[in-house]
């Protein structure tokens, strides 16, 4: 089914629903609260997993309830975590605040995530035996970049989901997305890297570098852009959403797979979505990932 490699976050979230987010200087009462598996990384790596792709995972935790919690569940899903490490510091949580229409606010708490900066031997050997190697930024550009070069110079194809936004100079991210074969950004993530007035020429710009750039536009659905061509447009289903935090990841991690496998760039895309829009049926981030079944028969009646 294709190899995956996701270098990333594994974060503890407390999830709570609110009626409306707190605007500044404002406090709301919650109707309740759950804990659940969270971090960019691990939810990308189970959506990957689930979608049928051998998955490995390199990560870092802390040496606590949280962070064997967290291993215990990648294990359970089929994840690879011969590469997870072990740190002194507290495995990274998040605080997921969600209202009635399913939108959310996020604080992260970096924790041992912090600490992953660069790759052992051990990562490089894998990336560099992977059909695809997946990454984000929640553990900052150092290792993203150092992950990026590897997986360019073994021939690899590179997917950078650029969020949270990197804090680079102009010339320095240029450098990072160079390398890239495929960016994925969600809107305001593409508006604040790419530059432009609008998403399409922020996207456009970006995609003078990486080989094509997707932009998630929620609800809207999301667009995949490729050179100076006209962007391929697909809708998001028309679902109604419990909560959207896990749906980014979902589609970062069904579309890894989707490549892994060996579909065209516009097949994963439209799997993709299919994804991101059934994660938004159930709360929390990893939980929310759709089974491979789930995608498969949605994605069939389309």
């Amino acid at each position: 089914m294709g190899t995956v490699v996701v270098v990333g976050s594994i974060n503890a979230d407390l999830l709570v629903r609110v009626s409306d987010l707190p605007a500044p200087g404002e406090t709301v009462l919650a109707l309740g609260a759950t804990n659940a598996a969270g971090g960019k990384g691990q939810a990308q790596a189970v959506a990957a997993a689930r979608f049928g792709a051998q998955t490995g995972f390199i990560s870092i935790i802390g040496d606590d309830a949280d962070g064997h919690d967290a291993l215990a569940g990648l294990q359970r899903e089929g994840v690879g975590t011969s590469l997870v490490r072990r740190s002194r510091a507290r495995t990274g949580r998040a605080v997921v605040a969600t209202d009635a229409s399913g939108e959310n606010s996020i604080i992260v708490i970096p924790g041992a995530n912090a600490e992953l900066d660069s790759l052992t031997t051990d990562d490089e050997k894998a990336i560099h035996e992977a059909d695809v190697v997946l990454m984000q930024l929640e553990n900052g550009t150092k290792v993203a970049t150092e992950a990026v070069r590897c997986a360019h110079k073994a021939g690899v194809t590179v997917i950078l989901n650029a969020a949270p936004p990197p804090d680079l100079s102009p010339d320095a991210l240029i450098d990072l997305i160079r390398d890239v074969d495929i960016l994925i950004v969600n809107e305001g993530e593409c508006l604040r890297i790419g530059g432009g007035p609008d998403v399409d020429s922020s996207a456009r710009s970006l995609a003078r570098f990486a080989r094509a750039v997707v932009v998630t536009l929620g609800a809207a659905g999301g667009a995949l852009f490729r050179g100076e061509g006209a962007p391929l447009r697909l809708p998001a289903l028309d679902v109604d959403a419990v909560d959207t935090t896990g749906a980014g990841d979902s589609f970062c991690g069904v579309f890894a797979a989707a490549i892994a496998e060996g579909r065209a760039l516009e097949s994963a895309f439209q799997l993709a979505l299919v994804a991101g829009s059934i994660a938004t049926l159930t709360e929390g981030n990893v939980p929310s990932s759709p089974t491979r079944e789930q995608i498969m028969t949605t994605s069939g009646r389309l």
